[in-house]
């Protein structure tokens, strides 16, 4: 049975990985460009951020 609940449980988590990914792509980058000071300072926080609200407010509106 679909439901809406699981649907929105699951995408949540599953918008992490990208978000993750691309902090390592970053990371990955960082020293061929010398980018480390931005890649941390930028994408570090916005990564572990994103993964708080998402763990923090669980099925509410702020973790969409």
């Amino acid at each position: 049975m679909y439901s809406l609940l699981r649907q929105r449980q699951r995408s949540d988590v599953l918008m992490l990985v990208p978000i993750w990914a691309m902090l390592l792509f970053s990371l990955a980058l960082a020293p061929r460009y010398g980018t480390w000071r931005e890649a941390l300072a930028i994408g570090l926080p916005l990564a572990v951020s994103a993964s708080l609200v998402v763990h923090l407010f669980k099925e509410r509106f702020l973790s969409r």
